[in-house]
């Protein structure tokens, strides 16, 4: 079998005769072997790009909601971990995970006005609230398996209703009252 510098320079010396069948052979499996390593090396880059992006939304909407439950927490008189939504929120605010539709979203709740606090691009959110000592533990989940836990610390709060060790879905916080 002749080797690939003998063909380049048969092709090289004798340019009146064309290239053999079997030289377009050799160049075309050349090009295609290339091609293939391109394109598998670019769907890589482009998987990669994908889950890093996914990876990063998820990140800022925990940050997101995590700075505004530490807002509400943090300035809270009294806070209540209930799990159900069937509290009295007459006054106060209910900040629970709405699955309603197929997104969860972070919602808070007033008397019967029900607020979105962020629209989340984050399927299968979930939220638990429980208590951590004088600290109220809130562990985010998303369904790419990311998971988030911060221990926040009610300031203001000196009341923490529920029972250590359990997780609730509810947060019920009384904002401080001014005059």
């Amino acid at each position: 079998m002749k080797s690939i510098c003998s063909i380049i320079t048969k092709i090289k010396y004798n340019s009146n005769k064309g290239i053999t069948l079997v030289e377009l052979i050799i160049v075309l499996a050349l090009i295609s072997i290339i091609m293939t390593l391109t394109y598998s090396l670019f769907h890589f880059n482009s998987q990669t790009y994908r889950l890093v992006d996914t990876r990063v939304n998820t990140q800022n909407e925990f940050r997101f909601m995590l700075e505004y439950l530490e807002k509400q927490i943090g300035t809270a008189t009294r806070i209540e971990l209930l799990g159900s939504e069937e509290a009295d929120v007459s006054d106060g605010k209910m900040i629970f995970v709405n699955t309603d539709d197929s997104v969860g979203n972070l919602v808070s709740k007033e008397g019967m006005v029900v607020s979105k606090i962020r629209n989340s691009n984050l399927s299968d959110l979930s939220v638990e609230f429980s208590i951590s000592g004088k600290n109220v533990r809130v562990k985010m989940e998303a369904s790419d398996g990311h998971t988030i836990q911060k221990e926040i610390f009610p300031q203001n709060t000196t009341n923490i209703i529920g029972t250590v060790g359990n997780t609730y879905s509810y947060l019920k916080v009384i904002p401080v009252t001014t005059y």
